[in-house]
């Protein structure tokens, strides 16, 4: 549950040349897209 003002939602936004996306990115979305970034940069040195 939240509070005005005490949290926030993340969204995506794809923009192509024929629609406009926009996509809500959850907690746990964000988590894996870090966690994935962090192994990628830790395997590439």
């Amino acid at each position: 549950m939240k509070m005005p003002g005490a949290a926030w939602d993340t969204y995506a936004l794809v923009v192509t040349n024929r629609r406009m996306i926009l996509a809500q990115l959850t907690a746990d979305m964000l988590n894996a897209a870090y966690k994935e970034a962090a192994e990628r940069a830790k395997a590439e040195g």
